[in-house]
């Protein structure tokens, strides 16, 4: 019920768009009951601690995810673009 309302909220204000993304073991059955819909596989991120901003890990580093497409209004004539941004690299330069 959340995810549908945060949809229709963000398309009142203009958006033609809208993800999130559930991490490897969660079913995102709320996500296909809201017509969601899988777009990409990202994965695991080897943390977000730089020299530059130090962070502490909360568990969800190292943990493939799938990135979730809110669905398009049909009904409106709404077209939602294509995800065309590319996968990240697994191992990223340092």
């Amino acid at each position: 019920m959340l995810y549908g309302a945060a949809w229709r909220a963000a398309k009142a204000l203009g958006y033609r768009r809208m993800v999130t993304y559930t991490q490897d073991g969660e079913s995102g059955a709320s996500l296909r009951g809201a017509g969601w819909r899988v777009i990409a596989s990202r994965p695991p991120r080897a943390g977000w601690h730089t020299a530059s901003r130090p962070r502490a890990d909360h568990g969800n580093n190292h943990v493939p995810r799938l990135l979730w497409q809110a669905p398009a209004d049909h009904r409106a004539g709404d077209q939602q673009a294509p995800c065309t941004a590319p996968l990240a690299s697994p191992n990223p330069p340092e």
